[in-house]
C-alpha cells in the first residue's frame, strides 16, 4: 500500500518587515521565513498561488494580517516545524512567551533543564535551537533576548526584531539595544511612529 502523496504549497506574504516565504506540507505550516527556500523557483506557480485548494492559506493570511495590525490572535492552524526533539522543546517554550513580553535565553535554558530533569542547561544550546526556528513570528523567537535584556541576533536581522517588539508594544525599558545596533533602533522608532 502506497503512502499518501505529500502536497507542498508555497506562497509569499508581504509585510511591514518585508517578504515572508511560507510553506505548507499537506495541512500543516512547516516554514515561515524571510528568505525563500532553496527549491522556491522549482515549484509550480499554480501550487504557489492556488489558495482555494488550501483553506489553511486564508487562516494564516488572516492571522498575519491581524498580527501586523498590532493585534493579538491565536494561531488556528496546524504547525509542523521540522527539528530535533531538543529544538522542538525549545520552540514550545518560545510559544509560551506572551505577546508583548520577552524572555532571556537563560530563562529558557532554566525551563528546559526542569523539563529534562537536569540541574542546568546551557543558554548557548538554547540559542542554537532558537536560531533554527523555521516558523518566525508564529514561534516568536523575536521575543527572546540576551542576558540583562540585551537585544541579540535574529535570523531576520536586528531591525526586524526591533520592529516586531515595537509592534507588540514591548516596553523599551525592558531591553537594551547595544551601541552597535543604535542605528537600527532609530530606524525602527521612526518607521513605527509613521
Amino acid at each position: 500500500m502506497k503512502g499518501r502523496m505529500m502536497m507542498v504549497y508555497q506562497w509569499l506574504y508581504q509585510s511591514i518587515v518585508g517578504s515572508l516565504y511560507l510553506t505548507v506540507e499537506n495541512d500543516s505550516l512547516t516554514r515561515l521565513d524571510y528568505t525563500p527556500p532553496k527549491d522556491w523557483n522549482k515549484k509550480e506557480q499554480s501550487a504557489q498561488l492556488d489558495q482555494t485548494k488550501q483553506p489553511l492559506f486564508q487562516a494564516i493570511n488572516e492571522w498575519l494580517d491581524c498580527y501586523f495590525e498590532g493585534k493579538q490572535s491565536q494561531v488556528e492552524v496546524q504547525l509542523a516545524p521540522k527539528g530535533t526533539p531538543f529544538q522542538q522543546e525549545v520552540w514550545k517554550i518560545i510559544q509560551e512567551i506572551p505577546y508583548g513580553e520577552t524572555m532571556t535565553y537563560g530563562e529558557i535554558a532554566h525551563r528546559m533543564a526542569k523539563r529534562m530533569g537536569k540541574e542546568k542547561m546551557s543558554a548557548q544550546a538554547v540559542g542554537g535551537a532558537v536560531g533554527k526556528n523555521p516558523l518566525s513570528i508564529i514561534i516568536p523567537c523575536h521575543r527572546v533576548i540576551g542576558k540583562s535584556g540585551n537585544i541579540t541576533g535574529y535570523g531576520g536581522g536586528i531591525k526586524r526584531k526591533l520592529t516586531l517588539l515595537a509592534l507588540e508594544q514591548v516596553v523599551p525599558e525592558t531591553y537594551h539595544v547595544p551601541e552597535n545596533q543604535k542605528e537600527a533602533s532609530k530606524f525602527v522608532n521612526q518607521s513605527i511612529s509613521k
